[in-house]
This record gives C-alpha cells, sequence and structure tokens, in this order.
C-alpha cells in the first residue's frame, strides 16, 4: 500500500507499507520544510556612489535548526539586490524566524533579528536596509 503524507508547509512524502489484515504498522516519516526565497535590497545612509555593494555580505542565521548548522551567506549585488535562496518556509502552525547579520568592510554592521519568513507559496519579504558608513574626523592646520 502506498501512503501519502502531505502538510502544509511540507514537501509530501510517499510511502510503501506493507499491511496485512488486523495489523498495526507504526511508521515514522520526515517532512522536510518547503523552500522559500527572501528578497531584499541594500542602501547606504550617504555618501551611495562611494561604495561598492558587491561587498556587502548577508549572513542567515538562527536559533531553530537547520540554519545553525550550516548558515546561508551571500553577498549583494552591484545594485544592491540580494537574495536567500532555500530559507525554511513558515506554515499555519510554525511560525519559522530567522536573524540577518549584514556587514560591509566600510560600513557599520546591521544586525535584524527575528525575521520571519513567509509560508510557502505566499510572496517574499521585501526588506529594504539601510546601512550607514563608517566615518572619520580630519583636522589640520593651515599653515600661510
Amino acid at each position: 500500500m502506498t501512503v501519502l503524507i502531505q502538510a502544509d508547509g511540507y514537501q509530501a512524502n510517499q510511502v510503501q507499507l506493507g499491511v496485512s489484515a488486523n495489523e498495526t504498522v507504526r511508521h515514522t516519516v520526515v517532512l522536510k520544510p518547503l523552500p522559500v526565497n527572501i528578497d531584499g535590497l541594500i542602501r547606504i545612509s550617504r555618501f551611495q556612489n562611494l561604495f561598492d555593494l558587491s561587498r556587502v555580505e548577508i549572513k542567515a542565521t538562527n536559533t531553530q535548526s537547520p540554519l545553525d548548522g550550516s548558515p546561508i551567506i551571500v553577498t549583494a549585488a552591484p545594485n544592491g539586490l540580494f537574495t536567500l535562496t532555500n530559507m525554511p518556509a513558515s506554515n499555519a502552525n510554525l511560525t519559522r524566524t530567522f536573524n540577518l547579520r549584514i556587514t560591509h568592510p566600510d560600513l557599520q554592521t546591521v544586525v535584524i533579528t527575528n525575521v520571519v519568513a513567509p509560508r510557502a507559496g505566499d510572496c517574499t519579504i521585501p526588506l529594504t536596509i539601510v546601512m550607514t558608513p563608517l566615518t572619520v574626523d580630519v583636522t589640520g592646520t593651515v599653515l600661510v
């Protein structure tokens, strides 16, 4: 007998079971969460044209497995757009959250906590992140 197991937000799984009359069969089936993509946009608060946005690194981490074992890391495109792929989706009974850590050598690090993943099949989260340049003060004396 073939049994189809499916749940909201998870990939369906088929299992072959051998069942005889008056017999109870116990079988554990593990369902994998459906993936979603998270799209975002990086902007600089000032001096936008002075920075190479392709050097921005976006790292997704989470206190819930499976992201802790191997965090998802991507870099932004030169125009600041980025996409995190294969993120676990939320579903009707489970809201999955993750954290984003956005770094660039010349910009202040931004950490966004508790970003909620969309449900499978829903549109992704539009997320614009504004980063602030690291600055220095230059002082001096003018001699005439």
